[in-house]
C-alpha cells in the first residue's frame, strides 16, 4: 500500500469515526432534550392543577368570608350607633367579628396577600370599635364613641375594599374570538 492509499484509508477511517461520534452524540442529546421537555411537561401540568384548586378554593372561601365580616360589621356599627351599646348583644358583636377572623385565619391559604391585608386590618377595627363601645359605658366617657365611630367608617372603607377586590379577583375573565 502506498502512502496515497494509507492517506485514503486514514481519511475513511476518520469520516467513519466522525460520523459515529455525531450519531452517538445527536443520540445523547436528543435523549436529554426529551427528557427535560418531559420534565417540563410534569411541572407545567402542576402548576396548572396548584392554580386550579387556588381557584376552586377562592371561589368557595371567598363568599363565606365576606359574608361573615358583613355579619360583624353589621353588628359592631348597631353596637357604635345606638350610643349605649345596639339592639344586638354586645357578646354577638364580639362573637361575629370572631367567627370572621377564625375563619379567614382557617382559610388564609386561599387568600391573596392583598386580601389578607385588609382582612387584619379590619379585624382590627372591628375589635378596636368593640372597645371603646365598652370604654364608653364608663360616666363620662363622651369621646370614646367619636372614637368607636371613626373606628367604625375606617372599618366600613376596609369592608368595601375587601368586595372590590374579592369581585375582581374572581371575575371571570371572557375568551376573545
Amino acid at each position: 500500500m502506498t502512502w496515497q492509499g494509507i492517506a485514503t484509508v486514514a481519511g475513511f477511517v476518520s469520516a467513519a469515526v466522525s460520523a459515529g461520534l455525531t450519531l452517538i452524540l445527536k443520540y445523547i442529546f436528543k435523549k436529554n432534550i426529551d427528557s427535560h421537555v418531559e420534565n417540563l411537561k410534569h411541572d407545567l401540568q402542576k402548576q396548572a392543577i396548584k392554580a386550579q384548586l387556588m381557584i376552586q378554593g377562592k371561589h368557595r372561601v371567598y363568599p363565606k368570608l365576606l359574608e361573615l365580616y358583613e355579619i360583624a360589621f353589621a353588628k359592631v356599627r348597631s353596637q357604635s350607633q345606638s350610643g349605649r351599646g345596639g339592639p344586638c348583644p354586645f357578646d354577638q358583636a364580639l362573637n361575629a367579628v370572631a367567627e370572621a377572623n377564625n375563619y379567614f385565619f382557617a382559610e388564609i391559604l386561599y387568600t391573596t396577600e392583598a386580601v389578607s391585608k385588609i382582612c387584619f386590618d379590619l379585624t382590627k377595627h372591628l375589635n378596636s370599635a368593640l372597645n371603646r363601645v365598652e370604654c364608653a359605658k364608663d360616666p363620662g366617657a363622651v369621646r370614646q364613641w367619636e372614637k368607636c365611630e371613626e373606628e367604625t367608617t375606617k372599618a366600613d372603607t376596609l369592608r368595601q375594599e375587601l368586595r372590590t377586590i374579592m369581585r375582581s379577583e374572581l371575575a371571570v375573565v371572557e375568551r376573545t374570538k
